[in-house]
Formats: C-alpha cells, sequence, structure tokens
C-alpha cells in the first residue's frame, strides 16, 4: 500500500503520466500538472495520507518498555540510579555515570547486548554509553574500588579496565607513545589513548582558551600605572583597530593597537 501511494505521488509532482489507476478512489487520468488541474490537489491528498500511514506504522511496532539504570560496587548491586518507560526501536543514552568515592568507574554493561555500544573508537570506556532500545533492558553502572590492584603493577585495576578494558597495561605502559606512563598520565588528568604534546597547556581531549596567533601579530599590553590601579592589564596580539579598556569607576576610553608592539 504505501509503495503504491509513493508511486502515485512522484506521477503527480513530478508531471509523469501514470498507468490506469490502480486505487479504488483515485480517478484515472493524467497526472501531469499542466494538463490535469486535479494533479495538485490529488498529489497533497496522496502526500498527507502517506505520512499517516508511515506514522500509524511507526507507532505500531513502537512499544513502551521497562528501561532501569543502577550501580554496581564491586559486583555487589547498590543503589538504582533511574527506572523509566522508554519506547522501543529508538537510540538513547545512559545516564553519565556518577563519580563515588572510593571507586573507579569502569563502563557500563547491559542484561541485553544487543544494540549496545560500551567503549568509544579509541577503547575508552563511555562515562555516558549509547544504546538502541529493542526491549526492557537494565543497565549497570560499574564501579571497583580505588585500591583493587590484582596484578600487582603498580596501577589500581579500575583505571586500566576504564581505559583499556583489560590489565595488560601497568603504571609504566605509555601506549600512546607521548613520553608520559600510564601513572603520570592518570596523575596529571590527561588521556593516555591520545598523543599529548606537552605537559603544561591543553591536555588530551580538555577544551580550553589558548592564544591563537597565526599571523604573527605582535603581542600588545594595555596597563596602568601603578598597574590594576585605574583597570585591569588587557593582553593580546596586535592587528590594527581600536579597544575599549574600562577603569575601575564604570569610565572607559579608546586606545589605539599598534603592530609595532
Amino acid at each position: 500500500m504505501l509503495g503504491l501511494l509513493q508511486k502515485h505521488i512522484l506521477a503527480a509532482q513530478w508531471g509523469h503520466r501514470a498507468l490506469p489507476c490502480e486505487l479504488p478512489f483515485s480517478p484515472g487520468c493524467c497526472y501531469g500538472r499542466a494538463a490535469c488541474p486535479q494533479a495538485a490537489a490529488r498529489w497533497r491528498f496522496y502526500a498527507l495520507l502517506f505520512a499517516m500511514l508511515s506514522c500509524a506504522t511507526l507507532f505500531a511496532d513502537s512499544a513502551e518498555v521497562h528501561v532501569v539504570e543502577r550501580v554496581s560496587l564491586d559486583g555487589v548491586v547498590g543503589e538504582q540510579l533511574s527506572d523509566t518507560m522508554l519506547y522501543t526501536g529508538q537510540s538513547y543514552f545512559t545516564e553519565a555515570a556518577p563519580k563515588i568515592g572510593g571507586y573507579i568507574f569502569i563502563g557500563w554493561t547491559t542484561s541485553a547486548t544487543e544494540g549496545f555500544t560500551q567503549r568509544d573508537v579509541f577503547g575508552r570506556a563511555f562515562d555516558s554509553a549509547p544504546y538502541f532500545l529493542y526491549d526492557a533492558i537494565t543497565l549497570t553502572a560499574n564501579y571497583i574500588s580505588e585500591d583493587t590492584d590484582t596484578d600487582n603493577d603498580g596501577m589500581p585495576d579500575g583505571h586500566e579496565l576504564y581505559w583499556y578494558g583489560s590489565l595488560d597495561v601497568s603504571a609504566q605502559s605509555d601506549t600512546d607513545n607521548d613520553g608520559a606512563t600510564f601513572a603520570q598520565e592518570i596523575q596529571y588528568g590527561t588521556n593516555p589513548l591520545f598523543l599529548d604534546r606537552s605537559l603544561v597547556g591543553v591536555f588530551g581531549d580538555a577544551s580550553v582558551k589558548t592564544p591563537y596567533n597565526p599571523n604573527g601579530y605582535a603581542r600588545y599590553v594595555f596597563r596602568s600605572e601603578p598597574e590594576g590601579v585605574l583597570f585591569a592589564t588587557v593582553t593580546g596580539y596586535a592587528n590594527g583597530g581600536f579597544r575599549d579598556v574600562h577603569d575601575g569607576y564604570g569610565r572607559s576610553g579608546m586606545c589605539r593597537r599598534r603592530d609595532d608592539g
């Protein structure tokens, strides 16, 4: 039925001649809009009917099911995070795994493996994991004690499992070859799966504002004497133009920026 409606819609929209009508309620005539004044109205009718049937089919294939999110500490089920009813046939994300003192989050698991992704493309566990809902499921945020080190390699199992999904690395591992060990990456809060250029500045997947001066403009400084009395010191890179400078009393002035520093 839907396929037949699509055929009629295309014929009416693009002005193609159709075969004698295949629908009992459709008049048999040319679908060319110039040749048949009723073509535009017929096309709108078919389009509306097709949309209604498509929506009906979508909701007929969906159902509300039970979705539970909970926490597991060292294999023992603990706090329940949520208990909701969601429609099947759609994609969702879990809640962000909460921080729990004394424990390290190692990843989400589910009672139904189909349509569930636990790790990103680098291998790191998702804090908020995506999943496609087929049926009622239970999603579990798993944690282990930060003191657990079953392989005695100097690195808590939790960090190894969160970043790599296994215990095949140690505190001295440097899997991204950036000169920082796994232990150092954890200490500095950097990403052990992603090359860090240095141990100062912007790390891993952090996002901060940093100076950007591709044209080599001279650096400028606006300051009062004594510094900070009239307004806060402002620094940047000169490229001509003007800049507002405000004093501590709400008054402002204009300063010309020069390219010679």
